[in-house]
C-alpha cells in the first residue's frame, strides 16, 4: 500500500511540476521517490503514469488536432503507426522517473552516509 502511495505522489507531483515548470521539472518528482523501497520503479511509475495521463488529455481536449498531429508525425518519421507515437512520451517519462529516483536514491543515501 505504501509502494502505491509513492506513486500516485510521485505522479501528482510530476503533473504539478510538468504543468507549472515543465517537463524537465518532473526529474524533481521522480527524486522524491528515494525514500521508497524501489525507487527507480516507483520514479518510473509515477511520472510515467504523470506523462500518460496528459497524452489522455490531449486526446479528450482535440482529439482531431491530436489525430492529425500523430498522422503527420506517422508519415514524416517512415511510417510509424501512430499507437506507438501516442505511447512514445509514456516510455520516454517511465525511462525519465527511472532515471531520477535511481539518481534520487544515491543523493538520499550519500547524504545520509
Amino acid at each position: 500500500m505504501r509502494t502505491v502511495l509513492y506513486v500516485l505522489g510521485v505522479a501528482g507531483l510530476a503533473a504539478g511540476l510538468h504543468v507549472l515548470i515543465g517537463w524537465p521539472a518532473t526529474a524533481l518528482a521522480g527524486m522524491a521517490a528515494a525514500g521508497a523501497r524501489y525507487p527507480a520503479v516507483v520514479g518510473a511509475l509515477g511520472v510515467g503514469l504523470a506523462w500518460t495521463g496528459g497524452v489522455a488529455y490531449t486526446f479528450v481536449v482535440s482529439d482531431a488536432g491530436t489525430l492529425a498531429l500523430l498522422t503527420f508525425l506517422a508519415d514524416a518519421t517512415g511510417g510509424v503507426p501512430q499507437l506507438v507515437l501516442a505511447l512514445l512520451p509514456t516510455g520516454i517519462g517511465a525511462v525519465w522517473g527511472a532515471a531520477s529516483g535511481a539518481l534520487g536514491s544515491a543523493l538520499y543515501a550519500w547524504m545520509n552516509a
